[in-house]
This record gives structure tokens, C-alpha cells and sequence, in this order.
């Protein structure tokens, strides 16, 4: 989880590199937040089905590979050196993944990556994806970017907005202190 705290510091920098006055200004602070909070979903969605699985004894150990079964909504997660992972199969299949100091989401069409300088995001476009990258801490490319960001922002925060709700009411279904 040090990786994300140092994402979320960087992300941070960026918000206070923006500059704050004019529409363009708020429109980049505004995604760069929301991607600090997607950063932040990750991590807790990680934490609370880590949680979850070691409670009910669902969590394996094979060598440096980590994995458990929340028992909850088809929501699983994974641990390996450098990475850590959360993934939901079946309805509204998504994965959130921590790896090396950056994050990822994608669902079956779309993936957003951050780091904490850049985000990139990959749109269908027939048989492949398109790639779009954007600086974090440049207004003019925040903005040049703006609705596909806000696009796939808004579908992968849902994803990780579902699946905390579920792991939340499982373990309070459950009296499980996650």
C-alpha cells in the first residue's frame, strides 16, 4: 500500500501544480481528483476483500503468489511480488490492479491506467483499442482529453463504487469487522 500513498502524493502535486482560476482550470482539477479517488477505491477495494477472504479462510498461499475468494458478489484478489489485484468475474465483470507504484482498472471495454504523471486510457475502436494518454499536471492536455477521460472514468467509478457497496454489506451481513 506504499505504492498507492506515493501515487496519491503525486496525483496530489499534480492538483497543486494546476492552476486554479477559469473553466479549464477547474475542468483539469476535477479529473485529476477523480483520479485520486479512483487510485484511493482501488486500494480500499483491495483492503476490504483481503479482509474478507482471510476471514473465511478462503485465502491460499503457492509460493509468492497470494489468492483469496471474498465469498461475496464474484469478487476475488490476488497479491505477487510488485503487484496486487482485485478482479470480478461474471455480471459487470471489472479488475483493479496495483502494480509498481501505478494503477490500473479496466472493465471488458475499456482500461484506465495512472501513474503519477500520466493517466492513459484504452477505447474500443473496431478490432483494437486506442490509446490515449494525457499529462497530469498540463491543463491544455487535461482538457483536450476531457470527455473520454470523463467517459471511462464514470464507467470504471461505478464498477469500484458496486463492489465496495457488496464487500460492505457482506461483511456486515456476516458481522465481519472489514
Amino acid at each position: 500500500m506504499a505504492d498507492v500513498a506515493r501515487l496519491v502524493e503525486a496525483l496530489d502535486r499534480a492538483i497543486d501544480e494546476l492552476p486554479k482560476e477559469g473553466l479549464k482550470a477547474a475542468k483539469a482539477v476535477s479529473l485529476v481528483s477523480r483520479l485520486r479517488g479512483v487510485t484511493e477505491n482501488v486500494a480500499a477495494l483491495l483492503s476490504k476483500a483481503k479482509c474478507l477472504a482471510e476471514a473465511r479462510g478462503t485465502v491460499r498461499k503457492t509460493g509468492e503468489l497470494t489468492v483469496g475468494d471474498t465469498q461475496c458478489a464474484s469478487i476475488r484478489f490476488y497479491e505477487a511480488p510488485g503487484e496486487a489485484g482485485v478482479f470480478k468475474s461474471k455480471i459487470h465483470a471489472f479488475s483493479a490492479k496495483i502494480i509498481d507504484g501505478s494503477v490500473a482498472v479496466s472493465d471488458e471495454n475499456f482500461k484506465l491506467e495512472i501513474s503519477g504523471q500520466e493517466a492513459k486510457i484504452y477505447l474500443p475502436a473496431g478490432d483494437d483499442k486506442e490509446e490515449a494518454s494525457t499529462r497530469l499536471n498540463d491543463v491544455e492536455d487535461l482538457n483536450k482529453n476531457y470527455y473520454h477521460l470523463a467517459y471511462v472514468l464514470k464507467r470504471l467509478e461505478r464498477h469500484l463504487a458496486v463492489a465496495l457497496a457488496d464487500l460492505e454489506a457482506c461483511a456486515r451481513r456476516e458481522a465481519l469487522q472489514c
